[in-house]
């Protein structure tokens, strides 16, 4: 395949699509990323970032509950691992797998009028209630629409993740 066609091609799929940023990018790596998409193809990348949930920890085909042959109590219940560092929610899947959570919720929301270039900021919610979503959701649009000047980060529960970190 002509490499041009690849590069064209690859450019294609860049600017037609959200890419979902990773969770382990820092502020700097982000705005490095983005600038250097920008010098090579004359535009910003179209892309996504979660700015609220819990990130996933670990993939799983293996059921601790049908190894107990309590298969399908999951559906009914809510399960976490606890140990030294805190406790991880499991959310079990129809096909027996489950994702592992980490314990701490991502919380970029007050970063959010700081937060330049990206298209699409996601609000990933797995285990919070009806009116945590509610809550979030309107303090989300507060911090974008410049009403809510306070701070809504709580450092016993939530996490900013690698977002501030300088990592060598």
């Amino acid at each position: 395949m002509d490499l041009r066609f690849t590069q064209l091609y690859q450019g294609f799929v860049w600017r037609f699509e959200l890419r979902k940023l990773s969770y382990e990018l820092n502020k700097s790596q982000i705005e490095d990323l983005m600038n250097a998409y920008y010098e090579e193809n004359d535009g910003y990348p179209a892309l996504e970032m979660i700015v609220y949930g819990r990130a996933p920890l670990m993939f799983t085909k293996y059921c601790s509950m049908r190894k107990l042959n309590q298969c399908r109590v999951c559906k009914t219940k809510s399960y976490e691992l606890k140990d030294e560092h805190g406790t991880f929610p499991i959310l079990s899947h129809e096909d027996c797998t489950s994702t592992l959570l980490n314990g701490k919720t991502l919380n970029l929301l007050d970063e959010l009028p700081n937060i330049k270039g990206i298209e699409a900021l996601r609000l990933n919610f797995t285990v919070e209630s009806k009116e945590q979503v509610v809550n979030v959701i309107h303090m989300a649009s507060s911090k974008l629409n410049g009403s809510m000047n306070n701070a809504v980060f709580n450092q016993e529960t939530e996490t900013r993740g690698h977002f501030n970190k300088e990592i060598v």
